[in-house]
């Protein structure tokens, strides 16, 4: 296939390469213009990762996508998966307010 096949396909397309499930993906943000090929399937669902819910986004300085089944976030780049922790402290009224930390890549 070409470029031009990926920008009809919106961007990212699955296909077999020798018997592998691969995703295509083109990175068209302002600077970046690459083209990345990850694994199809999310390592942590199996979610179809061609299907990446929104736009490629930059974490870390790492392009990356979310997966559809859970919002997994993969980087094309690196194949590294980022979070963002979480914790909780309590208000004077007793409820619980979320304090949400830096990105962080799992590895």
């Amino acid at each position: 296939g070409s470029l031009s096949m990926l920008r009809q396909m919106g961007g990212s397309v699955a296909l077999s390469l020798a018997g592998r499930a691969v995703a295509i993906f083109e990175d068209r943000r302002a600077g970046a213009e690459a083209v990345y090929a990850i694994d199809e399937h999310c390592y942590h669902a199996g979610g179809p990762l061609h299907k990446a819910h929104g736009d490629i986004e930059d974490i870390l300085n790492e392009p990356c996508i979310r997966c559809p089944l859970h919002n997994y976030i993969i980087s094309l780049k690196s194949g590294h998966s980022f979070y963002q922790p979480c914790t909780f402290e309590k208000t004077p009224e007793g409820k619980l307010k979320p304090i949400v930390g830096d990105w962080t890549s799992k590895g």
